[in-house]
């Protein structure tokens, strides 16, 4: 509330009208269009100006008054609106007044607000039926609480519902993909040993034998990067995109094109390596997507490797080292400048470097996969 007050004139009188409950006063002053209302109140004293609509037209009213108790500056509350002001004033004690003034005199612009006014009985009996209502309140804020409870309960429930339909249906393409590739692998892999039987010559001819079936899995591999970023697994993506974009790069831009190695042993014995990993890696996936879990198979993913991606790094090695001069000399995927996206990439200069980053990306698998080696079978034997 402001303090300032102008010197004491010959205003004219707003209406006040007054009504009170056991706590507060309810003070209504009944001017409209206030404009700056200016009033200072105390423990016992309360002082109003301000110009507005009154009885008189538009003119500055004034009033004062000596509170018959003390009140509660500090928690005094007041609201204007287009009508009246209104002061909520908080008793310092709680009680009920016989009179607003400490004078027993009545100002004629003084009036009681019938329509606010509750004497102590009146307000026992509101307080019951205040309590009475609040507590049907009460019990009627629990139902409804207890409703959006079922209505929560039932939504977790049907969350709940879908995430195992999605799983169910996760597990399954999970198992189909794997068995698929696994069976694949397996009758390459077969297929590898029939033409290892044979001898030198059989092995030649181990590329025009699988080479369609293995390019088509080694295609339908990058499914395995999307299964990596949407979650649909809990695997490497960094590993996953090495290992896959680096076999593909290997069979199509480097072992299919150059004919010269389709008959060399060392393809043979990069799809021998190839085909042995994946009949032993993709079982194992397609029974953990069915929580199973055999021993052997599992002993068997996490240690054959030890020798079989030694071998592949290596014939990876020999073919790029073999492949080297027949790229240079066909240009094969390479692009030189000018033309007209301004770029240029020589393949046979990538491969030279890409020679030094085998070993070190067979070397980091090995590692990954050392440590992975290690958890699996301590878990395996505590199982």
């Amino acid at each position: 509330p402001k303090a300032k007050m102008a010197a004491k004139t010959d205003y004219l009188f707003p209406t006040v009208l007054w009504a009170q409950r056991k706590d507060f006063l309810l003070l209504r002053v009944m001017l409209q269009s206030v404009e700056k209302p200016d009033f200072k109140v105390t423990e016992t004293y309360m002082e109003f100006k301000g110009i507005g609509f009154g009885q008189s037209g538009k003119n500055t009213y004034s009033f004062s008054l000596t509170f018959l108790e003390p009140i509660s500056v500090e928690n005094l509350r007041y609201t204007y609106s287009e009508k009246e002001i209104q002061f909520r004033i908080p008793k310092l004690s709680p009680g009920t007044w016989p009179r607003l003034q400490v004078e027993n005199i009545k100002p004629h612009w003084l009036m009681v607000d019938f329509d606010h006014f509750v004497d102590q009985d009146s307000e026992e009996e509101d307080g019951k039926g205040d309590a009475s209502q609040s507590d049907g309140l009460l019990e009627e804020q629990r139902q409804k609480l207890h409703e959006v409870e079922q209505v929560i309960e039932k939504v977790k429930q049907d969350a709940k519902k879908a995430r195992s339909c999605l799983d169910r249906l996760r597990r399954f393409y999970l198992f189909i993909y794997n068995t698929l590739q696994f069976l694949v692998f397996m009758a390459m892999f077969i297929m590898l040993l029939y033409h290892l039987r044979r001898g030198k010559a059989g092995m030649r001819l181990s590329y025009e034998a699988i080479q369609y079936p293995m390019k088509v899995m080694h295609l339908l591999m990058f499914l395995e990067i999307l299964h990596a970023v949407t979650g649909i697994v809990k695997s490497n993506l960094f590993s996953s995109i090495i290992q896959i974009c680096g076999r593909n790069m290997m069979l199509f831009m480097i072992v299919s094109p150059v004919e010269q190695l389709h008959q060399h042993l060392v393809v043979f014995t990069l799809f021998f390596a190839w085909t042995a990993v994946e009949t032993i890696r993709y079982p194992y996936y397609a029974l953990s997507a069915l929580d199973v879990e055999l021993g052997m198979v599992t002993w068997l993913r996490y240690t054959v490797w030890m020798v079989l991606y030694p071998m592949g790094g290596l014939s990876e090695v020999g073919c790029v080292w073999l492949a080297l001069p027949h790229i240079k000399e066909q240009g094969l995927f390479s692009f030189q400048l000018p033309n007209e996206f301004n770029f240029s990439f020589d393949l046979a200069t990538f491969l030279q470097v890409y020679l030094f980053m085998v070993p070190c990306g067979v070397i980091w698998n090995m590692i990954y996969l050392s440590n992975q080696r290690k958890k699996k079978l301590s878990k395996l034997k505590e199982d």
